[in-house]
């Protein structure tokens, strides 16, 4: 997997993301018909059976957990594969966003230098008419715009890479482990 960089902040599967995200949340599904079941079984099992002493109340103390940390598991198999699904929909956004940039990018530098060349070609002439003149400094004032249109085009870019930034930063924290609380000494 290559990492985005600033010159493609759209860069990324998400369409690959989103099968991941399925698969994570059929898991959670699988695990939860089964797995909460058969514990449940078990547990009841036990506890139906003639078992007594030490050994059956740490079973039964334990095993009484089990279902919580399934359904936390569970509970946290959803929450990452939504975590990707958002993060596959901002790469989706930034990726539209960016294909408009680029169109409008492209534009531009090529106006640029169409009328930079005008511009020179004019200059160089050895006596400009009036109609020539007028036209040198149209070129000039087109230029200038274009120029700041360029600088605002590449400062909406700097933002689209900020905006994947915050989308990987949201989406990593989202599918870091959680830190358990320790219970007892």
């Amino acid at each position: 997997m290559t990492r985005w960089q600033r010159t493609t902040p759209d860069a990324g599967d998400p369409a690959g993301i989103r099968r991941v995200a399925a698969r994570r949340e059929s898991w959670a599904d699988e695990l939860g018909e089964h797995s909460l079941t058969r514990l449940r079984d078990v547990i009841g099992d036990a506890s139906d059976s003639r078992w007594t002493g030490a050994a059956a109340t740490a079973f039964s103390e334990q095993a009484g957990q089990l279902p919580g940390l399934v359904s936390g598991l569970i509970e946290r198999a959803r929450d990452e594969a939504d975590a990707l699904r958002r993060y596959a929909a901002a790469i989706d956004r930034i990726a539209d966003e960016a294909a408009a940039l680029r169109t409008q990018l492209a534009g531009l530098r090529s106006a640029i230098s169409r009328d930079a060349s005008r511009l020179r070609t004019l200059r160089a002439a050895d006596d400009p008419a009036e109609a020539d003149r007028i036209r040198a400094v149209q070129l000039t004032s087109d230029l200038a715009g274009s120029r700041h249109s360029l600088a605002s085009l590449d400062a909406r870019w700097d933002e689209l890479a900020d905006e994947r930034r915050r989308a990987d930063a949201t989406c990593a924290a989202a599918l870091r482990p959680r830190r358990r609380r320790r219970s007892g000494p």
